[in-house]
Protein backbone atom coordinates (compact mmCIF):
# COMPACT_ATOMS: atom_id res chain seq x y z
CA UNK A 1 0.00 0.00 0.00
CA UNK A 2 1.69 3.39 -0.88
CA UNK A 3 0.16 6.47 0.52
CA UNK A 4 0.25 10.23 -0.98
CA UNK A 5 1.86 12.36 1.65
CA UNK A 6 2.10 16.27 1.05
CA UNK A 7 4.75 18.33 2.90
CA UNK A 8 3.42 20.66 5.24
CA UNK A 9 6.25 23.09 4.86
CA UNK A 10 5.32 25.82 2.53
CA UNK A 11 7.90 28.45 0.60
CA UNK A 12 9.18 31.43 2.44
CA UNK A 13 7.51 34.60 0.76
CA UNK A 14 10.33 36.24 0.00
CA UNK A 15 9.40 39.58 -0.97
CA UNK A 16 7.93 39.74 2.24
CA UNK A 17 11.14 38.68 4.05
CA UNK A 18 12.78 41.77 1.88
CA UNK A 19 10.15 43.99 2.91
CA UNK A 20 10.91 43.62 6.54
CA UNK A 21 14.81 44.17 6.29
CA UNK A 22 13.98 47.51 4.29
CA UNK A 23 12.13 48.57 6.55
CA UNK A 24 14.80 47.61 9.41
CA UNK A 25 17.07 49.84 7.48
CA UNK A 26 15.08 52.29 7.12
CA UNK A 27 14.35 52.49 10.81
CA UNK A 28 17.78 53.12 11.04
CA UNK A 29 18.04 56.79 9.89
CA UNK A 30 15.62 57.42 13.14
CA UNK A 31 19.05 56.81 14.80
CA UNK A 32 20.62 60.13 13.63
CA UNK A 33 18.34 61.92 16.06
CA UNK A 34 20.03 60.68 19.14
CA UNK A 35 22.76 63.32 18.69
CA UNK A 36 20.40 65.84 18.80
CA UNK A 37 19.09 65.44 21.55
CA UNK A 38 19.95 67.96 24.17
CA UNK A 39 18.95 66.31 27.29
CA UNK A 40 17.82 62.79 28.40
CA UNK A 41 13.68 63.81 27.99
CA UNK A 42 14.68 63.61 24.17
CA UNK A 43 16.71 60.96 24.42
CA UNK A 44 13.29 59.23 26.02
CA UNK A 45 11.22 60.87 23.00
CA UNK A 46 13.45 59.91 20.25
CA UNK A 47 13.34 55.92 21.98
CA UNK A 48 9.55 55.84 21.76
CA UNK A 49 9.59 57.36 18.45
CA UNK A 50 12.23 54.36 17.54
CA UNK A 51 10.51 51.83 19.23
CA UNK A 52 7.09 52.35 17.40
CA UNK A 53 8.57 51.37 13.63
CA UNK A 54 8.10 48.54 12.39
CA UNK A 55 10.17 46.38 12.88
CA UNK A 56 10.29 46.92 16.20
CA UNK A 57 11.72 42.97 17.66
CA UNK A 58 15.26 44.38 15.58
CA UNK A 59 14.69 47.79 16.29
CA UNK A 60 14.70 47.92 20.05
CA UNK A 61 18.14 46.15 20.46
CA UNK A 62 19.94 48.08 18.03
CA UNK A 63 18.61 51.32 19.56
CA UNK A 64 19.72 49.54 23.27
CA UNK A 65 22.95 48.70 22.36
CA UNK A 66 23.46 52.29 20.80
CA UNK A 67 22.06 54.01 23.47
CA UNK A 68 23.65 52.36 26.46
CA UNK A 69 26.51 51.27 24.86
CA UNK A 70 30.09 51.22 26.70
CA UNK A 71 28.92 50.65 30.32
CA UNK A 72 31.61 51.08 32.46
CA UNK A 73 32.61 47.80 35.23
CA UNK A 74 32.88 50.56 37.91
CA UNK A 75 31.78 53.96 38.62
CA UNK A 76 34.19 56.45 39.16
CA UNK A 77 33.93 58.33 42.26
CA UNK A 78 33.71 61.59 40.46
CA UNK A 79 32.45 62.91 37.32
CA UNK A 80 34.51 63.69 33.85
CA UNK A 81 33.69 66.06 31.72
CA UNK A 82 35.18 64.02 29.00
CA UNK A 83 32.17 61.11 29.36
CA UNK A 84 30.32 60.44 26.55
CA UNK A 85 27.06 62.04 26.29
CA UNK A 86 25.29 58.20 25.57
CA UNK A 87 27.26 55.62 27.60
CA UNK A 88 26.09 54.56 30.68
CA UNK A 89 28.41 55.86 33.32
CA UNK A 90 27.76 59.57 30.89
CA UNK A 91 23.93 59.73 32.69
CA UNK A 92 25.24 61.16 35.61
CA UNK A 93 27.13 63.70 33.69
CA UNK A 94 23.70 64.39 32.13
CA UNK A 95 22.14 64.74 34.88
CA UNK A 96 24.79 67.11 36.25
CA UNK A 97 24.84 69.57 32.62
CA UNK A 98 21.27 69.50 32.88
CA UNK A 99 21.26 70.88 35.99
CA UNK A 100 24.28 73.28 34.60
CA UNK A 101 22.49 74.44 31.59
CA UNK A 102 18.50 74.49 31.83
CA UNK A 103 18.12 74.54 35.41
CA UNK A 104 21.25 77.33 36.15
CA UNK A 105 22.90 75.38 38.83
CA UNK A 106 26.42 74.71 37.87
CA UNK A 107 27.33 73.81 42.04
CA UNK A 108 26.60 70.12 41.62
CA UNK A 109 29.03 69.71 39.05
CA UNK A 110 31.97 71.73 40.46
CA UNK A 111 31.83 69.82 43.40
CA UNK A 112 32.28 66.52 41.78
CA UNK A 113 34.80 67.73 39.08
CA UNK A 114 37.27 65.02 39.08
CA UNK A 115 39.97 67.96 37.44
CA UNK A 116 39.92 69.40 40.66
CA UNK A 117 41.49 67.64 44.31
CA UNK A 118 39.63 67.94 47.04
CA UNK A 119 41.88 70.56 48.74
CA UNK A 120 41.94 73.12 45.90
CA UNK A 121 38.03 72.69 45.10
CA UNK A 122 36.12 76.42 46.33
CA UNK A 123 33.11 74.98 45.72
CA UNK A 124 33.29 72.09 48.00
CA UNK A 125 35.39 74.29 51.01
CA UNK A 126 32.54 77.03 50.66
CA UNK A 127 29.55 74.52 51.18
CA UNK A 128 31.23 72.75 54.02
CA UNK A 129 32.31 76.35 56.17
CA UNK A 130 28.58 77.08 55.69
CA UNK A 131 27.68 73.95 56.98
CA UNK A 132 29.73 74.40 59.69
CA UNK A 133 28.82 78.38 60.39
CA UNK A 134 24.86 77.32 60.31
CA UNK A 135 24.99 74.05 62.49
CA UNK A 136 27.77 74.63 64.88
CA UNK A 137 28.56 78.74 64.36
CA UNK A 138 32.54 78.22 64.55
CA UNK A 139 34.77 79.83 61.95
CA UNK A 140 36.24 77.49 58.52
CA UNK A 141 39.20 78.95 59.18
CA UNK A 142 39.72 77.92 63.12
CA UNK A 143 38.19 74.50 62.72
CA UNK A 144 39.87 71.33 62.89
CA UNK A 145 41.14 70.00 59.87
CA UNK A 146 39.56 66.64 60.50
CA UNK A 147 36.18 68.16 60.78
CA UNK A 148 36.10 70.41 57.52
CA UNK A 149 37.25 67.61 55.78
CA UNK A 150 34.61 65.15 57.28
CA UNK A 151 31.68 67.30 55.91
CA UNK A 152 33.35 67.60 52.58
CA UNK A 153 33.29 63.54 52.58
CA UNK A 154 30.20 63.34 53.88
CA UNK A 155 28.35 66.32 51.14
CA UNK A 156 30.54 64.02 48.04
CA UNK A 157 29.32 60.84 49.52
CA UNK A 158 25.85 62.11 49.99
CA UNK A 159 25.45 64.13 46.32
CA UNK A 160 26.86 61.10 44.67
CA UNK A 161 24.37 58.80 46.33
CA UNK A 162 21.77 61.54 44.74
CA UNK A 163 23.29 60.87 41.49
CA UNK A 164 23.66 57.39 41.42
CA UNK A 165 19.85 57.01 41.91
CA UNK A 166 19.11 60.08 39.37
CA UNK A 167 20.77 58.29 36.95
CA UNK A 168 18.84 55.04 37.70
CA UNK A 169 15.60 56.82 36.98
CA UNK A 170 16.53 58.35 34.32
CA UNK A 171 17.47 54.95 32.75
CA UNK A 172 14.80 53.47 33.47
CA UNK A 173 12.89 56.18 31.83
CA UNK A 174 14.74 55.87 28.48
CA UNK A 175 14.84 51.83 28.70
CA UNK A 176 10.36 52.14 29.15
CA UNK A 177 10.63 53.81 26.09
CA UNK A 178 11.76 51.34 23.86
CA UNK A 179 9.34 48.44 24.75
CA UNK A 180 5.60 48.66 23.57
CA UNK A 181 2.81 50.47 24.84
CA UNK A 182 1.50 48.49 27.45
CA UNK A 183 4.83 47.34 28.82
CA UNK A 184 6.03 51.25 28.92
CA UNK A 185 2.57 52.44 30.81
CA UNK A 186 3.35 49.71 33.28
CA UNK A 187 6.79 50.14 33.49
CA UNK A 188 6.11 54.20 34.39
CA UNK A 189 3.18 53.42 36.79
CA UNK A 190 5.81 51.06 38.42
CA UNK A 191 8.61 53.55 38.58
CA UNK A 192 6.55 56.22 40.63
CA UNK A 193 7.69 54.66 43.80
CA UNK A 194 11.46 54.85 42.57
CA UNK A 195 10.87 58.69 41.95
CA UNK A 196 9.08 59.04 45.18
CA UNK A 197 12.04 58.05 46.34
CA UNK A 198 14.50 60.34 44.98
CA UNK A 199 12.11 63.58 45.48
CA UNK A 200 12.31 62.90 49.42
CA UNK A 201 15.76 62.26 49.52
CA UNK A 202 16.70 65.29 47.02
CA UNK A 203 14.42 67.51 49.58
CA UNK A 204 16.45 66.07 52.55
CA UNK A 205 19.57 66.78 50.86
CA UNK A 206 18.29 70.80 49.88
CA UNK A 207 17.23 71.05 53.47
CA UNK A 208 20.45 69.68 55.34
CA UNK A 209 22.94 69.71 53.03
CA UNK A 210 22.61 72.64 51.00
CA UNK A 211 21.39 74.59 53.71
CA UNK A 212 17.65 75.79 52.30
CA UNK A 213 17.03 75.20 56.00
CA UNK A 214 19.17 78.25 57.35
CA UNK A 215 19.36 78.36 60.79
CA UNK A 216 16.73 81.23 62.82
CA UNK A 217 19.35 83.76 63.58
CA UNK A 218 19.41 84.11 59.60
CA UNK A 219 15.92 83.66 58.76
CA UNK A 220 15.30 87.05 58.63
CA UNK A 221 17.96 87.73 56.03
CA UNK A 222 16.50 85.10 53.31
CA UNK A 223 13.51 85.63 51.50
CA UNK A 224 10.82 82.93 50.37
CA UNK A 225 11.79 83.48 46.78
CA UNK A 226 15.79 83.05 47.95
CA UNK A 227 14.94 79.60 49.73
CA UNK A 228 13.20 78.26 46.58
CA UNK A 229 15.82 78.62 44.07
CA UNK A 230 18.33 76.61 46.40
CA UNK A 231 15.75 73.71 45.66
CA UNK A 232 17.50 72.56 42.72
CA UNK A 233 17.46 69.10 43.34
CA UNK A 234 13.88 68.80 44.58
CA UNK A 235 12.56 70.32 41.49
CA UNK A 236 14.85 67.98 39.30
CA UNK A 237 12.91 65.50 40.99
CA UNK A 238 9.70 66.76 41.13
CA UNK A 239 10.65 67.32 36.94
CA UNK A 240 10.69 63.34 36.86
CA UNK A 241 7.61 62.57 38.37
CA UNK A 242 5.34 65.09 36.26
CA UNK A 243 7.14 63.89 33.18
CA UNK A 244 6.44 59.90 34.36
CA UNK A 245 2.98 61.12 35.10
CA UNK A 246 2.12 62.84 32.47
CA UNK A 247 3.37 60.14 30.37
CA UNK A 248 1.11 57.40 31.81
CA UNK A 249 -1.82 59.25 31.34
CA UNK A 250 -1.08 60.25 27.54
CA UNK A 251 -0.09 56.29 27.36
CA UNK A 252 -3.51 55.65 28.92
CA UNK A 253 -4.99 57.34 26.42
CA UNK A 254 -3.29 55.98 23.46
CA UNK A 255 -4.32 52.64 24.48
CA UNK A 256 -8.21 54.08 24.68
CA UNK A 257 -8.42 52.37 28.23
CA UNK A 258 -10.61 55.54 29.13
CA UNK A 259 -14.51 55.61 28.76
CA UNK A 260 -15.85 58.67 27.56
CA UNK A 261 -16.67 60.74 30.71
CA UNK A 262 -12.77 59.65 32.36
CA UNK A 263 -11.46 61.67 29.16
CA UNK A 264 -12.66 64.71 30.38
CA UNK A 265 -10.71 64.01 33.70
CA UNK A 266 -7.88 62.91 32.06
CA UNK A 267 -7.18 66.01 29.79
CA UNK A 268 -7.97 68.14 33.01
CA UNK A 269 -4.56 65.66 34.81
CA UNK A 270 -2.64 66.82 31.65
CA UNK A 271 -3.13 70.00 32.29
CA UNK A 272 -3.16 70.26 36.09
CA UNK A 273 0.70 68.21 35.52
CA UNK A 274 2.13 70.42 33.08
CA UNK A 275 1.03 73.39 34.98
CA UNK A 276 2.94 72.07 38.18
CA UNK A 277 6.16 71.34 35.57
CA UNK A 278 6.20 74.71 34.37
CA UNK A 279 5.96 76.77 37.64
CA UNK A 280 8.31 74.58 39.24
CA UNK A 281 10.45 75.44 36.11
CA UNK A 282 9.63 79.17 36.84
CA UNK A 283 10.11 79.58 39.78
CA UNK A 284 13.44 77.97 39.85
CA UNK A 285 14.89 79.62 37.10
CA UNK A 286 16.87 82.13 38.08
CA UNK A 287 15.53 85.56 36.23
CA UNK A 288 17.73 88.25 34.37
CA UNK A 289 16.87 90.97 36.85
CA UNK A 290 17.69 88.49 39.78
CA UNK A 291 21.18 88.35 39.93
CA UNK A 292 22.51 90.81 42.66
CA UNK A 293 18.73 91.09 44.38
CA UNK A 294 17.23 87.23 44.73
CA UNK A 295 21.18 85.76 44.35
CA UNK A 296 23.42 87.79 45.84
CA UNK A 297 27.30 87.48 44.65
CA UNK A 298 29.21 84.96 46.61
CA UNK A 299 31.13 86.88 50.02
CA UNK A 300 32.95 85.48 52.13
CA UNK A 301 33.80 86.73 55.99
CA UNK A 302 37.44 87.63 56.06
CA UNK A 303 37.69 87.05 59.71
CA UNK A 304 36.00 83.75 59.83
CA UNK A 305 36.02 82.22 56.17
CA UNK A 306 32.46 81.47 56.40
CA UNK A 307 30.11 82.71 53.19
CA UNK A 308 27.55 84.98 54.08
CA UNK A 309 24.93 83.21 51.74
CA UNK A 310 23.98 79.48 50.83
CA UNK A 311 26.95 78.32 48.08
CA UNK A 312 23.59 76.50 46.53
CA UNK A 313 22.25 80.13 45.70
CA UNK A 314 25.34 82.14 45.26
CA UNK A 315 26.63 79.77 42.49
CA UNK A 316 23.19 80.27 40.34
CA UNK A 317 22.93 81.74 37.25
CA UNK A 318 20.61 82.53 34.80
CA UNK A 319 19.35 80.06 31.73
CA UNK A 320 20.00 81.38 28.57
CA UNK A 321 19.72 78.33 26.29
CA UNK A 322 16.42 77.46 24.96
CA UNK A 323 14.86 74.46 26.69
CA UNK A 324 12.17 72.48 24.13
CA UNK A 325 10.80 70.02 26.61
CA UNK A 326 9.72 73.43 28.65
CA UNK A 327 8.39 74.39 25.33
CA UNK A 328 6.29 71.29 24.42
CA UNK A 329 5.04 71.11 27.99
CA UNK A 330 3.87 74.87 27.80
CA UNK A 331 2.38 74.47 24.87
CA UNK A 332 0.75 70.54 25.67
CA UNK A 333 -1.06 72.33 29.00
CA UNK A 334 -2.64 75.27 27.08
CA UNK A 335 -3.73 72.57 24.16
CA UNK A 336 -5.11 70.26 27.37
CA UNK A 337 -6.96 73.46 29.09
CA UNK A 338 -8.48 74.18 25.69
CA UNK A 339 -9.50 70.77 25.21
CA UNK A 340 -11.26 70.67 29.00
CA UNK A 341 -12.82 73.77 29.06
CA UNK A 342 -14.70 72.26 25.25
CA UNK A 343 -14.86 69.17 26.78
CA UNK A 344 -16.71 70.66 29.67
CA UNK A 345 -18.85 72.61 27.60
CA UNK A 346 -20.68 69.26 26.36
CA UNK A 347 -20.90 67.95 29.71
CA UNK A 348 -22.53 70.74 31.34
CA UNK A 349 -25.01 70.64 28.61
CA UNK A 350 -25.33 67.17 28.94
CA UNK A 351 -24.30 66.08 25.63
CA UNK A 352 -21.93 63.45 26.65
CA UNK A 353 -24.01 61.71 28.62
CA UNK A 354 -25.30 59.50 26.01
CA UNK A 355 -22.21 58.02 25.02
CA UNK A 356 -21.11 55.26 27.59
CA UNK A 357 -24.58 53.55 28.02
CA UNK A 358 -22.95 50.49 29.41
CA UNK A 359 -21.30 52.76 31.77
CA UNK A 360 -24.77 53.81 32.77
CA UNK A 361 -25.70 50.86 33.65
CA UNK A 362 -22.22 49.25 35.22
CA UNK A 363 -22.68 48.18 38.70
CA UNK A 364 -19.04 50.32 39.30
CA UNK A 365 -19.39 54.02 38.81
CA UNK A 366 -17.01 56.01 36.36
CA UNK A 367 -15.80 58.13 39.59
CA UNK A 368 -14.89 54.55 41.24
CA UNK A 369 -12.57 53.43 37.91
CA UNK A 370 -10.74 56.34 37.14
CA UNK A 371 -9.71 56.65 41.00
CA UNK A 372 -8.77 53.08 41.01
CA UNK A 373 -6.72 53.84 37.23
CA UNK A 374 -4.56 56.38 39.11
CA UNK A 375 -4.78 56.04 42.32
CA UNK A 376 -0.90 55.07 42.42
CA UNK A 377 -0.19 58.55 42.02
CA UNK A 378 -1.07 58.70 45.47
CA UNK A 379 2.32 57.73 46.45
CA UNK A 380 3.68 60.80 45.63
CA UNK A 381 3.52 64.23 47.29
CA UNK A 382 3.88 66.60 44.67
CA UNK A 383 2.02 67.12 42.53
CA UNK A 384 -0.95 66.41 44.20
CA UNK A 385 -4.09 65.34 42.17
CA UNK A 386 -7.74 65.92 43.23
CA UNK A 387 -9.82 63.00 42.60
CA UNK A 388 -12.84 62.13 40.06
CA UNK A 389 -15.21 64.01 41.87
CA UNK A 390 -13.40 67.53 41.61
CA UNK A 391 -13.10 67.50 38.17
CA UNK A 392 -17.16 66.76 37.94
CA UNK A 393 -17.36 69.72 40.36
CA UNK A 394 -15.06 72.07 38.52
CA UNK A 395 -17.64 71.24 35.34
CA UNK A 396 -20.23 72.22 37.06
CA UNK A 397 -19.33 75.62 38.23
CA UNK A 398 -17.91 76.46 34.44
CA UNK A 399 -21.68 76.29 33.72
CA UNK A 400 -22.33 79.24 35.48
CA UNK A 401 -20.33 81.50 33.30
CA UNK A 402 -22.35 82.62 29.85
CA UNK A 403 -21.49 80.03 27.40
CA UNK A 404 -20.84 82.67 24.20
CA UNK A 405 -17.93 84.04 26.89
CA UNK A 406 -16.65 80.74 27.49
CA UNK A 407 -16.57 79.80 23.37
CA UNK A 408 -15.18 83.18 22.65
CA UNK A 409 -12.65 82.56 25.24
CA UNK A 410 -11.73 79.00 23.63
CA UNK A 411 -10.99 80.15 20.05
CA UNK A 412 -8.81 83.12 21.04
CA UNK A 413 -6.74 80.94 23.44
CA UNK A 414 -6.78 78.25 20.14
CA UNK A 415 -5.83 80.81 18.14
CA UNK A 416 -3.09 81.98 19.66
CA UNK A 417 -2.05 78.45 20.95
CA UNK A 418 -1.82 77.32 17.07
CA UNK A 419 0.66 80.31 16.22
CA UNK A 420 2.75 79.16 19.16
CA UNK A 421 2.91 75.80 18.35
CA UNK A 422 3.19 76.73 14.71
CA UNK A 423 6.64 78.70 15.48
CA UNK A 424 8.13 76.13 17.38
CA UNK A 425 7.40 73.56 14.99
CA UNK A 426 9.42 75.89 12.62
CA UNK A 427 12.49 76.69 14.79
CA UNK A 428 12.84 72.70 15.77
CA UNK A 429 12.83 71.36 12.61
CA UNK A 430 16.23 71.23 12.27
CA UNK A 431 16.22 69.42 15.80
CA UNK A 432 13.58 67.16 14.69
CA UNK A 433 12.99 65.81 17.74
CA UNK A 434 9.92 68.02 19.08
CA UNK A 435 8.88 69.00 15.60
CA UNK A 436 6.57 66.13 14.83
CA UNK A 437 4.77 66.56 18.11
CA UNK A 438 4.69 70.61 17.72
CA UNK A 439 3.41 70.00 14.40
CA UNK A 440 0.66 67.23 15.69
CA UNK A 441 -0.60 69.90 18.16
CA UNK A 442 -0.79 72.99 16.36
CA UNK A 443 -3.03 70.57 14.16
CA UNK A 444 -4.87 69.22 16.98
CA UNK A 445 -5.75 73.07 18.55
CA UNK A 446 -6.70 73.82 15.09
CA UNK A 447 -9.32 71.00 14.57
CA UNK A 448 -10.69 72.07 18.24
CA UNK A 449 -11.40 75.72 17.08
CA UNK A 450 -13.56 74.38 13.87
CA UNK A 451 -15.41 72.14 16.73
CA UNK A 452 -16.17 75.47 18.49
CA UNK A 453 -16.68 77.74 15.87
CA UNK A 454 -19.13 75.21 14.63
CA UNK A 455 -20.71 74.64 17.97
CA UNK A 456 -20.86 79.05 18.27
CA UNK A 457 -22.45 79.14 14.48
CA UNK A 458 -25.40 76.14 15.86
CA UNK A 459 -25.83 77.90 19.05
CA UNK A 460 -25.76 81.08 18.26
CA UNK A 461 -26.78 81.87 14.97
CA UNK A 462 -27.80 85.13 14.31
CA UNK A 463 -24.67 86.54 16.12
CA UNK A 464 -21.81 87.99 14.58
CA UNK A 465 -18.15 86.57 15.03
CA UNK A 466 -16.63 89.84 15.96
CA UNK A 467 -19.34 90.36 18.64
CA UNK A 468 -17.60 91.90 21.64
CA UNK A 469 -21.48 92.14 23.83
CA UNK A 470 -22.62 89.92 26.13
CA UNK A 471 -24.84 87.43 24.36
CA UNK A 472 -27.88 85.54 26.62
CA UNK A 473 -27.34 81.76 26.99
CA UNK A 474 -30.01 79.65 24.66
CA UNK A 475 -32.34 77.20 26.99
CA UNK A 476 -31.27 73.38 26.79
CA UNK A 477 -34.41 72.78 24.54
CA UNK A 478 -32.83 75.27 21.80
CA UNK A 479 -29.17 73.47 22.13
CA UNK A 480 -30.95 70.35 21.71
CA UNK A 481 -32.48 71.39 18.61
CA UNK A 482 -29.13 73.48 17.38
CA UNK A 483 -27.48 70.27 17.01
CA UNK A 484 -30.10 67.95 15.98
CA UNK A 485 -28.82 67.09 13.07
CA UNK A 486 -25.15 66.65 14.67
CA UNK A 487 -23.54 63.85 16.47
CA UNK A 488 -20.40 64.46 18.74
CA UNK A 489 -17.44 62.05 18.68
CA UNK A 490 -14.18 62.30 20.28
CA UNK A 491 -11.56 61.55 18.27
CA UNK A 492 -7.67 61.73 18.08
CA UNK A 493 -6.76 62.70 14.56
CA UNK A 494 -3.49 64.08 14.76
CA UNK A 495 -1.52 62.13 18.10
CA UNK A 496 -2.92 59.73 19.68
CA UNK A 497 -2.54 60.80 23.16
CA UNK A 498 -4.61 64.39 22.56
CA UNK A 499 -8.83 63.55 22.16
CA UNK A 500 -10.43 66.55 21.09
CA UNK A 501 -14.57 66.51 20.67
CA UNK A 502 -15.81 66.65 16.86
CA UNK A 503 -19.17 68.04 15.40
CA UNK A 504 -20.06 64.92 12.73
CA UNK A 505 -23.06 65.10 10.46
CA UNK A 506 -25.77 62.71 11.10
CA UNK A 507 -25.90 59.94 8.38
CA UNK A 508 -29.06 59.92 7.38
Amino acid sequence: LTTNTTSSSTEPDWNEQLEKVAAFYASLANFTAFAKCNNFFEIAVVAEKVATTAPCALTRPFAYAYIFRDRPTEQPSRVARGERVLGAGSLRLAVLKYLERDLGAPLYFQLLDSSVTTANNVALQDVAHYILACNTGHSGLKAPANQVLGIQQQVLQQLLRWLEMAAICVADNIQSALFNTGRHQRRVANRLSELNQLHNFSWDLDQRIFCANVPQSNAATISRDQSARTSVLTSFATDLICDSMEKFVRLTMRLELPTKPELIACTWYLDLIATTRIEQHNTITVKSNERGTVVPERKVNKRNGNPLAAPALTSRTMVTATNNTYSRADVARQVADACYMCFAIFQSHNLVSGYDAAVSTSLVSVEQVFDHRFEFFNRVRTPALPPFSACLNRTKQLKDVPLYRLIASIINLSVEVSEIAKSHAVETEANNVYAEEFANLEKSIRALSATVRLLRTLVFPGVAEDNKQEVPNPTAEDITAALSNYELVFDAPYDKSVFIPVLRKKVQ
